[in-house]
Formats: structure tokens, C-alpha cells, sequence
């Protein structure tokens, strides 16, 4: 019953029927209703025993603890409308981060929920391209006019309802999805592989009417995993690491691609100011406009999380992300060979999930999305992978590949690459603005 409200629950926060199909709808609190009566069923099936916790994985103890840290961003400094404003949006992000991760018992599951994401994609993207089209898309919608100096006029966006009310949001969603057209369908053929190609090409469409250059970085690196994996299937992680090097070389020195982005760059230093000041804890959750000109947005969700909620708040934040790439990495080393239909699928999914959480987590470098579903969505997705890897993984060999994280694994690892992310975003942002 619980996996059931949360299929609802993920379709209404992508479809946003109440904002543009059903106005009568708009109002209505339907994403508080179905979270009430997903808390309700989580608890029964739990109690019935249909849906079993286990307390010794660390997404557990990530989830809740970015909800305790965003809590305690607020606290610090004894903002009490802080306090309930990030309890109402936190909880339900961390929530059903929550209830995924534990309603994801078998491939099945997981397909569905891929699916969804594809599904919907597909939606945003027609609703896209049909403001390029025709100048407007579902309900009358018309995309943003936007300035670009280097054709010297104003040029059309296309964006969608709800948290995908903006470009650069869409264009990220749309990017994300690419890759997850490839596991649409269960089984491997030429026409399934032709139909996924039509899909990813309909998607593709929409997210170019979308101009996001965050979003396109984003999609490339995509690209680049699904490419590299698929070339070396044995010594990928010696290429990935290399390309992640590589990226991490030239991002801060990257200036001169800026073009007219440079206010983004002086955004993101306005925001390592306010980090300065409360760097524990943060300035609090959602407050980190109030330190920036004209109550702008960073467009950077690493500084962001790290401004708002701290380093506390951020290894939680960051740890969901690591964890579920090394946890589709080590899946694909462990299913290699592997002849179960599933466990086949399951490895192609380690492939292309890989390619879509590295996507969105390259393009958020230039995007504001920490606190968003997808991201949470997707993490608990990916994180799910290795632990229904471990019945496809033959007996004698569950030794010598011990899929996943423990606590404390996810402790000695996810503290110190945190700090290390949070000192290389600071001084690339440093060197950025050096560079103006």
C-alpha cells in the first residue's frame, strides 16, 4: 500500500495536474494529503511486517540526518519561522527519500520508478516543445523571453509547472532522464534499443528549447560516463576518475567560456561570505538569499548547501550522492557475467544511472537544485541498486564483492571528501572571481 501512495506521490510531483490541468485542484494541499496517508501506510505495512527496515543502512541514518541538520541551521541562531519552514519542506524531501529507499524490494520497483521518471519527462518534454512551436504549451503556458548577448536578442526558454518553473530546472530534469530511456524496457533487442533512441531524441528536443548551459555541461558528462563505461568494462573507474580529474582541472579556470554568466560567479563568492560567517551549521535553510543582492538565488546547489546548512549539514547532504555512485559502480563490477534476466537489467541500471545522478550532480555545480525531489528521488533509486544486487550475486563469490556501505564505512569515507568538495568549490570559486 505504501509503495502504491508513493508512485502517487512522485507522478503528482512531476505532473503538477492542480497547476495546469485541473485548476479547480489548485489549493488543495494534495501533496500534504497523500504524505499524511503515505506516513499512515509506511507505519501499517511496517507493523504487518510487508515492509522491512533495515537499520544498519546508512541511508537511514543520512536521511535523517540532513533533516536534523537542516532543522539545526535554524536552531542555532533560534529562527523559529525557520524552524517550520524547513521542517515542513525538509521532512517531506527526507520522507520519501525514506520510504523509496525501503519500498524498492525488487528490479520491478525499481523499473517502475525509472519508468516514471521517463514518463513524465516525455510530458515536459512535448509541453516544451510546443511553446518553441507554437509559442505556447499546455494550459496556455508561454516559455520566458531571455537576453543573450551572443546573438544580441532576446530568445525564447521553454519551462513547466511547479518546481520545473524555471529553464535551468527543466533543462536538468529533461538531461537526467536521457539515459534512463535506455532501461524503459526489460528486456535487450534491436527494437527496444530503436524505441529508446526515439524517446531520448523526443527528450533531447525538449531540454535543447530549454538554452540551459548548466543543464548541457550536465548532459555531457552524462554522455561521457554511459560512453567510458560502456567502452571499458573492466577498467572504467581508472577512465571515470581521470575524467573526473580532468573536469575538476578546468572548472575553475573556465572564465573565459563564461560569457554574460559572470554575475553567477560574484553570486557564488556573496555566498562563500555568508558560509564564512556560520560555517558549522550554516546561515539556515532557505536563508541564504537574504545575504546575496537583490535576494537572488546562488545557482550553485553545492555552495548553497553548504552556505545554508553548514558542514554538518552538507556530509549528509553530499553522502547521499557518494554513496549511491560508488554503491552503482560496485554493482556494476559484481553483476558482470551475471545470465539472470534481472540481474542483467540491473547491471545495464548501474550503467545509465551512473550517467544520470553524474549528470544532475555536474550540473548542479550550475544550478540551485539541493533541496529538490528529484535529487532525493534519485538518490534513494541508486542507492537501492546495490542491495538488490546482493541475490543476483552468486554464493561463493558474495565475499569477495560486499555491496555497499556500512555506517561507518559511509563515516570514514563521506567526512573527509565532503570537506574536500566544500574546499574545492570554495577556492574554484575563489579563483573564478580572480579571473573577472
Amino acid at each position: 500500500m505504501s509503495f502504491g501512495l508513493l508512485y502517487i506521490f512522485i507522478m503528482l510531483v512531476f505532473w503538477r495536474p492542480q497547476e495546469w490541468l485541473f485548476p479547480w485542484l489548485f489549493g488543495i494541499p494534495l501533496l500534504d494529503v497523500v504524505t499524511y496517508m503515505s506516513l499512515l501506510a509506511m507505519l501499517l505495512d511496517y507493523d504487518s511486517g510487508r515492509l522491512k527496515i533495515d537499520r544498519h543502512a546508512p541511508q537511514y541514518f543520512l536521511y535523517i540526518g540532513l533533516f536534523i541538520a537542516g532543522l539545526m541551521s535554524n536552531i542555532s541562531w533560534f529562527y523559529l519561522q525557520g524552524v517550520l519552514d524547513t521542517w515542513q519542506d525538509l521532512f517531506r524531501l527526507t520522507f520519501f527519500g525514506i520510504l523509496l529507499f525501503a519500498n524498492i524490494k525488487s528490479v520491478s520497483h525499481l523499473r517502475w520508478i525509472s519508468r516514471a521518471f521517463v514518463v513524465m519527462a516525455i510530458l515536459m518534454a512535448v509541453h516544451a516543445i510546443l511553446q518553441e512551436v507554437r509559442g505556447y504549451g499546455f494550459a496556455g503556458q508561454r516559455p520566458i523571453m531571455s537576453w543573450r548577448p551572443n546573438v544580441d536578442h532576446l530568445v525564447p526558454r521553454s519551462l513547466f509547472f511547479g518546481i520545473f518553473d524555471d529553464p535551468n530546472d527543466l533543462g536538468q530534469f529533461l538531461a537526467t532522464s536521457i539515459p534512463l530511456c535506455f532501461v524503459f524496457f526489460k528486456k535487450r533487442g534491436v527494437l527496444p534499443f530503436v524505441l529508446a533512441c526515439g524517446i531520448a531524441s523526443l527528450l533531447y528536443q525538449g531540454f535543447a528549447t530549454t538554452l540551459s548551459r548548466g543543464a548541457e555541461v550536465g548532459l555531457l558528462a552524462s554522455a561521457s560516463v554511459a560512453l567510458v563505461m560502456f567502452l571499458f568494462k573492466r577498467k572504467y573507474t581508472f577512465f571515470l576518475a581521470l575524467g573526473l580529474a580532468a573536469i575538476l582541472m578546468m572548472i575553475p579556470f573556465s572564465g573565459r567560456y563564461l560569457g554574460d554568466a559572470w554575475e553567477r560567479v560574484d553570486l557564488w563568492g556573496q555566498a562563500n561570505w555568508a558560509f564564512k560567517t556560520k560555517p558549522i551549521f550554516g546561515v539556515g535553510k532557505g536563508m541564504l538569499s537574504e545575504y546575496l543582492d537583490k535576494d537572488k538565488v546562488a545557482h550553485n546547489a553545492y555552495v548553497s548547501c553548504y552556505a545554508e546548512i553548514g558542514v554538518v549539514g552538507f556530509f549528509f547532504w553530499f553522502s547521499l550522492i557518494l554513496l549511491a555512485l560508488l554503491g552503482l559502480l560496485q554493482t556494476r563490477k559484481a553483476l558482470r557475467g551475471c545470465e539472470d534476466p534481472e540481474g542483467q537489467w540491473l547491471y545495464r541500471f548501474s550503467v545509465y544511472g551512473t550517467a544520470a545522478l553524474t549528470g544532475f550532480a555536474v550540473s548542479a555545480y550550475f544550478i540551485s537544485r539541493a533541496f529538490v525531489f528529484p535529487l532525493y528521488f534519485l538518490t534513494a533509486m541508486m542507492g537501492a541498486v546495490p542491495v538488490l544486487a546482493r541475490q543476483y550475486v552468486p554464493e561463493d563469490q558474495r565475499d569477495e564483492f560486499r555491496l555497499g556501505l556500512t555506517i561507518s564505512d559511509t563515516c570514514i569515507l563521506g567526512i573527509p571528501v565532503s570537506l574536500m568538495v566544500i574546499m574545492y568549490v570554495y577556492m574554484s570559486i575563489l579563483i573564478l572571481n580572480m579571473q573577472r
